[in-house]
């Protein structure tokens, strides 16, 4: 006898729910030497029991034989049959005994079985080097996890979880490389004009924040930040916003915090504390919205206001000026006979000629002196100059001009606007291929400037025109519908380049019919898209096409828009049929 094959190993075997017999294809000489493992759907193993949970036949047969399952395995479940001689030697040679070459074999063929599954396990093993002289294996390992090389160590990898992950991760890494090359190209686009933005803006951000937050000294000069006037004005206190203060002077010096009341006072966004109060205090709105002061000359008395009051100055509203005036009474006029003979009722004098008594001018009493007259009746008074409070001031040596403030305003905003006029393009849309399509709108367009269309038509049909109209109300109504411009070699020009007076309803690429065979490139702009009639002005651009077989150039240009609200929305359509292309809509905010 012999073992004349290395295999000791049959499977796995995938079940079905009827198969119970699995064949081995190796020699055993009990069937306790035959192991049967079931593994589960899991993953899980199972080591099935002898004559409990199977059988053997084939026993000593060289070719092997079968395992037959009592219960057969489901078709999650799979089988592997392996070969398990004890580790033990039982055989038992006495000196000058008997020699039987056969026992002597079957112990080698136990032997060589007993290697054999050594090797099959060492197959399964996770092997060293040869130049290494071991391998240790971390104790920290969790279920799931993997194993790498550290250090000589196989050590705790990527678990399960991360390795189902990574593939999503990198399908989203694809994509996010993709955006990101797109979002590379708009940026080297506006890199220059985003740069010098960047800079300044980089500049003003750190001096905002100085402005903003810095305690610790001064700002700039004597002046500090805004944090600290208000962390001044909450440790010293302060008149309320809105206190009126009558001060002995000329005006000529505003104390800390107040502004001098002059008629028709404006209180701005300059001043956003005293502004909030008005407003919440029914002060009078102009048309920028802002709370002012009553518009008189006159230098007025003050005097308090209660709603509802009745007593006195009924139906009187907050705010109003009220004329002088003197309390309503009689005068007695005593009338004597002058001794005229013929007195009657109507002429108790008796005199021919009526007598006409009346009140003469205030003489004086001999004890107040010469009685005072003027054209309004009023106390003894001093004149003096009204201030309100706008602003908290700290109550220490260093002040607040409110002139320096409103120049620091205006300068602020100066400067805003000139960051917000340097600023990048934005993509507002890309409308990819646009196929056979009747009319490409877009609204909402409100937070623009400037608007700039570009990209390429091809009209459906021959003998047509392209047209681009305006909407203030985000596509409810256009701006002279339907109509467009008839300027040869020209986009956007129309008879009625006047400013606004006839409004310009369409760009155009020209009057002259656009061949359905070629495409048309253009590009064009409005410069001041979101601001009203009187301020959106000129459309301006080019484009190239073909027409009846021959290029042609053509500059935009164009005029200002009818309507006196401010624009939001935009079409391109054909003056006839539909187009093919794809457009660009970019846009400026400021």
């Amino acid at each position: 006898m012999t073992i004349p094959s290395e295999v000791n190993r049959s499977g796995p075997y995938n079940g079905n729910g009827v198969t119970t017999a699995f064949a081995y294809q190796f020699k055993i000489y009990d069937p306790h030497h035959l192991r049967v493992i079931r593994i589960n759907a899991d993953g899980s193993e199972i080591v099935l029991a002898h004559e409990v949970d199977f059988t053997v036949t084939g026993v000593s047969d060289d070719a092997g034989g079968n395992a037959v399952l009592t219960v057969a395995p489901e078709p999650t479940e799979k089988i592997v049959l392996l070969r398990g001689v004890p580790f033990t030697q039982e055989t038992d040679l006495e000196n000058q005994g008997a020699y039987y070459a056969e026992t002597v074999e079957v112990r080698f063929d136990l032997l060589t079985m007993q290697i054999q599954q050594l090797k099959e396990q060492s197959d399964r093993s996770i092997l060293a080097d040869y130049g290494q002289s071991g391998l240790k294996i971390a104790n920290n390992l969790d279920e799931g996890d993997t194993l790498m090389m550290v250090g000589g160590l196989l050590g705790k990898g990527p678990n399960s979880g991360m390795i189902v992950n990574a593939a999503g991760y990198a399908a989203e890494a694809y994509q996010a490389r993709d955006a990101a090359q797109g979002h590379a190209q708009n940026a080297e686009a506006s890199s220059v004009e985003t740069a010098n933005s960047a800079a300044t803006a980089a500049q003003w951000s750190a001096r905002a924040q100085d402005w903003a937050v810095k305690l610790d000294g001064v700002v700039d000069g004597t002046d500090h930040s805004a944090k600290y006037w208000a962390n001044q004005a909450y440790l010293n206190g302060g008149v309320p916003i809105g206190t009126i203060i009558d001060v002995y002077g000329n005006g000529a010096t505003t104390p800390p915090g107040y502004l001098k009341i002059i008629p028709g006072l404006e209180i701005t966004p300059a001043y956003p504390e005293l502004r909030t109060w008005a407003l919440a205090n029914g002060w009078a709105i102009n048309g920028a919205g802002n709370p002012v002061f009553p518009a008189t000359d006159e230098a007025l008395f003050k005097r308090q206001w209660r709603a509802s009051q009745t007593l006195r100055d009924a139906g009187r509203a907050f705010g109003s000026i009220q004329a002088d005036a003197f309390q309503g009474h009689w005068h007695i006029l005593e009338n004597f006979n002058n001794g005229s003979a013929g007195g009657t009722a109507a002429n108790p004098g008796g005199s021919s000629t009526p007598i006409y008594n009346k009140v003469q001018n205030a003489i004086s009493d001999g004890v107040n002196g010469v009685p005072r007259t003027a054209n309004e009746t009023r106390p003894t008074n001093i004149t003096v100059t009204w201030f309100i409070k706008a602003y908290d001031a700290p109550l220490d040596t260093a002040t607040l001009a409110a002139s320096q403030m409103v120049n620091d305003v205006a300068d602020a905003r100066t400067r805003v606007t000139t960051l917000e006029t340097t600023k990048a393009w934005e993509l507002v849309d890309d409308t990819g291929e646009l196929i056979n399509v009747a009319a490409y709108t877009r609204t909402g367009l409100d937070a623009f400037r400037q608007i700039r269309v570009s990209g390429t038509l091809r009209p459906s049909t021959s003998n047509v025109v392209p047209c681009l109209l305006l909407s203030p109300d985000n596509g409810t109504t256009w701006i002279n519908s339907g109509y467009y411009i008839s300027a040869s070699g020209m986009i956007g020009v129309s008879a009625g380049f006047d400013g606004g007076t006839s409004g310009v309803g369409a760009m155009t690429p020209s009057y002259r019919s656009l061949s359905n065979t070629y495409d048309l490139n253009f590009e064009g702009m409005i410069f001041e898209f979101n601001k009203a009639k009187s301020q959106s002005k000129y459309y301006t651009g080019q484009a190239v096409g073909v027409d009846s077989g021959n290029a042609y150039f053509s500059l935009l240009v164009g005029g200002a828009h009818a309507t006196p609200s401010a624009l939001n929305g935009l079409r391109l359509y054909m003056s006839s049929g539909n187009f093919t292309g794809r457009l660009l809509v970019e846009g400026r905010r400021g």
